[in-house]
């Protein structure tokens, strides 16, 4: 069985998507620290000549240290975000049916909260592309909560006793999970090496929004996203 936990941005590239989709459950980590101006709180769109800006939330004013969970949203920042959505994509093919998705998941959200609102749509664009996941947050596993660092990933992958973890290629790079830590404790680490695919739509960019490839490509969305998968095992020797 396989597992994952990650931060639940906002309105992510494919390979978080990818990531979701090789994982039987995936833990939305949003009881650490918000980190300013990260895509937890941002990504990119592309305009029709490829032309990309970032569409950032805005967030309510709270002490510097908080964690995701705390962070509430300024709901006007929601409307403004769907016009933008709407100018830069306006004669794509699926403009309707995509817009129409988002707009119903942005003016029916019921929470203030940032982790919440990007959760939501995170498995809302799931279930409308066909992934299939168990989806938890490690705010809810309380046995976790007051642990730091490496320790709380294995908390929360313990707390579920899987045996394989699955993750982005920086947090490995830059020495966020060390693979001696999961050898020693029996657990194989997987590192994505996501090979981005390129979509029908003029002047394409890469490592955009989810939304750019469901504007261009709706019904072929989830094998684009396949298709890019490529995932290396850190510590084969415990085999």
């Amino acid at each position: 069985m396989k597992i994952a936990v990650n931060q639940p941005n906002y309105i992510p590239w494919l390979g978080y998507f990818d990531l979701i989709d090789t994982v039987d459950k995936f833990i939305f980590l949003d009881d650490v620290e918000y980190t300013r101006n990260s895509v937890i709180s941002r990504n990119k769109i592309s305009n029709l000549s490829g032309k990309s800006r970032w569409l950032s939330l805005s967030l309510n004013k709270t002490p510097f240290h908080d964690s995701i969970s705390q962070k509430s949203l300024l709901s006007s920042c929601l409307d403004s975000h769907l016009n933008i959505i709407s100018d830069y994509y306006r004669k794509s093919p699926y403009y309707e049916e995509v817009y129409d998705f988002l707009y119903y998941n942005y003016t029916k959200n019921n929470s203030e909260k940032l982790s919440q609102f990007n959760a939501d749509l995170i498995k809302n664009i799931c279930e409308l592309i066909g992934i299939s996941c168990d989806f938890f947050y490690s705010s809810n596993i309380y046995m976790c909560n007051s642990v730091k660092g490496t320790k709380k990933i294995f908390c929360l992958i313990d707390k579920f006793q899987y045996r394989n973890y699955y993750n982005f290629s920086k947090g490995i790079d830059i020495g966020l999970y060390n693979k001696q830590d999961f050898s020693e404790r029996k657990k194989l680490l997987f590192k994505q090496d996501y090979k981005h695919p390129t979509y029908s739509r003029e002047n394409f960019q890469p490592f955009m929004s989810i939304v750019d490839l469901l504007f261009y490509e709706l019904p072929n969305t989830l094998e684009i996203i396949r298709s890019g998968r490529n995932w290396s095992l850190m510590n084969p020797e415990i085999l």
